[in-house]
């Protein structure tokens, strides 16, 4: 009943054994059965996971046992379910290879391919705690929603593991299983059951691409950006049709987080903890308290740019669709509103590091570890951000903004004025010359009988006046 269209075998795998003979024998439940304790558990995982690695070529035919194995390691307290995380994992990734093998038609029912994809949230959500030079995962959870597992063994080393999970998912586009299931499901399921499966399916491949795009971490390689990207574009691409509100959310609050985040300072928690010893030693402190590093400092936002790069790869497939939930959102449809986290329509006050007041999205709150928390989306900073990645996108959006230019309340006669000042007077965009109408429903704003919004307008004015000085005409209204 699915095809899989888009999760293939690729040719471009390395080879560890010189020959598929030798690593047939492995290939089999009883090699795993006779397994002794834990650490013979893990060592015989490995030892599958190569064989299956090193032969590109292998056939299922050719394997007699390898169903057999398929079907020992996804069984309710087994090995998938052990209680030792390197036994989860080291399954997890035999159970990634036997999708490689097997493709396009897994060997597992709906259940069983749920419950590696849970594992497999799970495990991932390790790699944005953990970097290629100290290799171990920080325990504690993961931050993409689920809590993520964590290897605690004396020799733990799973940098390179986490990796090829998201290594598999993006050469061998994994996640369109899950697609697929979305999309269809059995035939001798009654409509409920059918209904359910459906459901728990889109609510797990959220969370694999919200973890996809959680795990990418600013001091990782660059190779992990670019798997995430193509791996979470592989399963937006697999849908017929309009994508699913939910996955577009997954998503959007990345882009409305921005591309600068603000995150804990190093040098500031290590400063703070020589003072604290110092008090503890009743010794003067090491330095003055004016010499303290700042709490927190900005840096790149890498999921932004991940989630960034995702919408400019399958802008034809995901133009449209956020588009209309853009429209959605701003028009106050109740279905939109209802059915995903970008429902904030308000901005968040924060103070920053040197004490002054700004606005922020609530798309994202950034977590001591760098990692972005998943709390909901501001529409209007989506909005503005989807002019630098995707302009083609606000097509539709911008008259939408503008018609709230006159909207009876004041707050989201506001916010318009304030986004489309931005939208206009940004370097990058030509919005006022394609929307010369919408400009000037702009402009009449300057009279508004509320002072927030003119004093909002004289912002936007002398922005726009700074930086399109060469429209001359717009300048000129």
């Amino acid at each position: 009943h699915r095809t899989h269209n888009t999760m293939s075998r690729t040719t471009g795998r390395k080879s560890r054994r010189p020959s598929q003979q030798e690593s047939v024998p492995i290939l089999s439940a009883a090699y795993l059965k006779n397994a002794k304790s834990k650490k013979d558990i893990i060592s015989r995982l490995s030892a599958i996971t190569n064989a299956l690695e090193s032969d590109p070529e292998l056939d299922p035919s050719d394997a007699p046992g390898l169903a057999s194995l398929s079907t020992l390691l996804v069984q309710p307290d087994s090995f998938l379910h052990h209680k030792d995380s390197d036994v989860r994992l080291h399954t997890l990734l035999a159970c990634m290879e036997l999708f490689y093998v097997y493709a396009p038609e897994p060997p597992w029912d709906e259940e069983e391919i749920l419950n590696i994809f849970r594992v497999m949230v799970r495990m991932l959500g390790n790699l944005g705690h953990t970097l290629e030079s100290s290799g171990s995962g920080v325990d504690g959870g993961g931050t993409s929603g689920n809590s993520a597992e964590t290897s605690c063994g004396e020799n733990s080393n799973n940098y390179e593991h986490y990796f090829r999970i998201l290594e598999l998912l993006s050469e061998v586009k994994i996640g369109v299983v899950l697609v697929e299931l979305v999309r269809s499901t059995p035939t001798d399921l009654d409509p409920s059951a059918e209904d359910e499966l459906r459901q728990e399916a889109l609510e797990i491949l959220c969370d694999l691409i919200r973890t996809i795009i959680t795990c990418v971490h600013v001091d990782h390689p660059p190779e992990v950006a670019a798997h995430a990207e193509v791996a979470v574009a592989a399963c937006i691409e697999e849908f017929d049709g309009s994508v699913p509100v939910q996955v577009l959310d997954e998503i959007l609050v990345f882009v409305g987080a921005g591309p600068i985040q603000w995150v804990t300072n190093p040098a500031a928690v290590r400063a703070a903890a020589a003072v604290a010893l110092a008090k503890k030693k009743r010794q003067p402190p090491p330095f003055p308290q004016s010499e303290m590093p700042p709490a927190q400092i900005q840096q790149t936002n890498p999921q932004y740019l991940v989630a960034a790069k995702i919408i400019r790869r399958t802008e034809d497939k995901i133009s449209s669709p956020i588009a209309a939930l853009l429209n959605g959102l701003l028009g106050g449809d109740t279905d939109v509103v209802t059915s995903i986290s970008v429902v904030d329509l308000t901005e968040t006050t924060t103070t920053d590091a040197r004490g002054k007041t700004v606005s922020t999205p609530s798309a994202a709150a950034v977590t001591s570890t760098g990692q972005v928390a998943h709390t909901g989306a501001d529409v209007w900073s989506i909005t503005y951000e989807l002019h630098r990645i995707a302009p083609q996108i606000l097509t539709t959006v911008i008259g939408t903004v503008a018609s709230s230019l006159v909207y009876p309340e004041v707050g989201p006669r506001w916010r318009a004025t304030k986004l489309l000042g931005r939208l206009f007077a940004a370097r990058s965009s030509n919005i006022a010359v394609k929307f010369r109408i919408c400009f000037s429903q702009w402009l009449r704003r300057s009279a508004d009988t509320e002072q927030k919004i003119r004093e909002t307008m004289v912002k936007g004015l002398v922005s726009f006046l700074t930086n399109k000085s060469h429209e001359t005409d717009l300048c000129q209204d």
